[in-house]
């Protein structure tokens, strides 16, 4: 793009986190550890801006242990055959 600087994004500028209920009852937070990504903003228009960011799935992170390997094993997440998440801006 011409005029757009990138960014640079990394988990000390970005945070990517998640809520989900549970049967109704408790809400299970989380976060993933480690993002990487740039944002680039041509010449200031935020309109015309463009976004990538690429969440690696082994990083989640709910503050149990056993929980995180559950989410990052292949019944949800499936970080061996899907190791990076990402997001793309048009």
């Amino acid at each position: 793009m011409p005029g757009a600087r990138p960014i640079r994004l990394d988990a000390s500028n970005v945070d990517v986190t998640f809520a989900v209920r549970w049967f109704g009852a408790l809400t299970v937070r989380g976060r993933f550890t480690r993002v990487v990504g740039t944002l680039r903003i041509p010449d200031g228009c935020l309109e015309g801006a463009d976004l990538t960011v690429d969440v690696l799935s082994d990083s989640v992170r709910t503050g149990i242990a056993l929980r995180d390997r559950h989410l990052s094993g292949p019944q949800f997440l499936d970080a061996g055959r899907h190791p990076r998440i990402t997001f793309r801006s048009v």
